[in-house]
């Protein structure tokens, strides 16, 4: 999970998708808001025992909506639905 440097969450992303480019999706939105990433941590948390048949945006989605459903806004709402 990537967050702004005013405490937003800006986007939930699987595996090694840790990057601040501003050309992404999530990217584009935090400038169109006219926030910045911040760039001093992520927050990685190990998932395991995960069944074979999930894929990356079965994860994604899975924590997103989670997140959205405990009141949780997240900036780049749709990046994980799919």
């Amino acid at each position: 999970m990537k967050f702004t440097k005013g405490g937003f969450l800006g986007v939930i992303a699987v595996s090694d998708d840790i990057n601040f480019n501003l050309g992404t999706t999530s990217g584009i939105i935090i400038s169109k808001l006219n926030k910045k990433w911040d760039d001093s941590f992520v927050l990685i948390f190990p998932l395991k025992n995960i069944p074979s048949e999930l894929k990356r945006g079965d994860i994604e989605c899975g924590i997103g909506n989670y997140l959205v459903a405990k009141g949780v806004p997240i900036l780049d709402y749709y990046s994980h639905k799919f």
